[in-house]
């Protein structure tokens, strides 16, 4: 039988193998690593996009809720000259009291577990072809105004 003997054998891996061996690993779970951090970090920004939008729904719903007669009414001077309505949605709120000047009609539901602080501005616009209608645009912005979604509306 011819064997492998540890005592006699000289034919096993070298030191230099070994070590070259531990720099391919090294640099293998290097790049598994960044990669995981990239997965991380999108998961993060997907999570805040999902928010954002939600809170830009909610809002526009809300919106819907109180029509354009009474938003022409209440908001004129910020129709006119195009001033927004801004407030902020925290991660520190208590049930994530949105805009109180829409307390008309109460926000469809909370977003529990918000993870950023979030600036939302709504600019009432008069619509070209119908005094009855408002267009509104919703912009929801995070991240010190670098990230920022936006949705449009048609009020009725």
């Amino acid at each position: 039988m011819n064997g492998f003997n540890f005592t006699t054998d000289s034919r096993g891996a070298s030191l230099i193998e070994v070590l070259i061996s531990m720099i391919i690993l090294t640099f293998v779970f290097m790049g598994i690593m960044a990669l995981s951090l990239s997965f991380i970090n999108g998961n993060a920004m997907a999570s805040r996009t999902n928010q954002a939008t939600n809170i830009a729904q909610m809002q526009a719903s809300q919106l819907q809720c109180i029509d354009a007669l009474n938003l022409g009414a209440d908001y004129s001077a910020d129709i006119s000259n195009g001033t927004p309505i801004t407030y902020t949605v925290s991660q520190t709120q208590n049930g994530n009291v949105f805009n109180a000047g829409f307390a008309k009609c109460a926000m469809p539901a909370s977003i529990e577990g918000i993870n950023d602080d979030y600036t939302v501005n709504i600019y009432l616009y008069q619509n070209q072809n119908m005094n009855t209608v408002i267009n509104a645009k919703i912009e929801v912005s995070w991240n010190k105004n670098a990230n920022v979604i936006l949705l449009n509306s048609i009020i009725v």
